[in-house]
């Protein structure tokens, strides 16, 4: 009885060292997944027995890249960030101040040369010289007005750039409110790339 029981458990634990050897070299091999797919051995693969998550790729967009564009050609930075109507806005800002800034100067330099015309009277002389001055100003003014216009579109394009998609990268959160079926409510919260997808540490349903 005893060696007829002492067989029998032999038998029983052999037969299960061999199911986790053969386990065990059909992960280690990469051998086949359950469900539909199919491997070589014939065995499923451990390490595949749980379907991975579908990469989903979000386009981004070089804040360096923008911030150059932007300092380069007025609205270029925002229409890298494809901001098509802010694009339009600032190329509108900015080329009118730069315009400013031509004519003032040309404006100026008019009266520079009448101020230093010797066949006007040194009253007429005095009065160009005074416009000169005046134009002098106005322009070192628009100079000023397109250079913080310039900075603040930078700025925005860099900012802009960071945050292009932020709705659909990996910081995104999706929160869906839906009924249950025994007749509660539902809150799911998804953390991950693209909407409805959800990361499994940062899901959860709640009641």
């Amino acid at each position: 009885m005893v060696s007829r029981l002492k067989a029998k458990c032999g038998g029983i634990f052999a037969a299960a060292l061999t199911s986790m050897m053969v386990l065990l070299s059909a992960s280690a091999s990469g051998g086949l997944c359950f469900g539909e797919r199919s491997c070589a051995g014939g065995f499923p693969s451990l390490n595949e027995i749980e379907e991975p998550a579908e990469d989903l790729v979000v386009k981004t967009k070089s804040p360096m890249k923008a911030v150059i564009r932007s300092g380069l050609v007025p609205g270029w930075g925002q229409l890298y960030n494809e901001q098509y109507l802010k694009s339009g806005l600032v190329f509108v800002i900015e080329g009118l101040l730069i315009g400013a800034v031509v004519v003032e100067h040309r404006r100026a330099d008019d009266a520079l040369q009448e101020s230093k015309n010797i066949s006007k009277s040194d009253a007429q002389r005095e009065a160009a010289w005074l416009r000169y001055s005046r134009r002098i100003d106005k322009r070192n003014t628009y100079l000023w007005y397109w250079a913080g216009a310039k900075f603040l579109s930078m700025v925005d394009a860099y900012v802009d750039a960071h945050l292009y998609r932020f709705e659909e990268g990996p910081f995104a959160v999706h929160i869906e409110v839906r009924p249950e079926a025994g007749g509660g409510v539902g809150v799911a919260v998804g953390r991950g790339v693209g909407v409805g997808v959800k990361n499994k540490v940062g899901s959860g349903v709640a009641r």
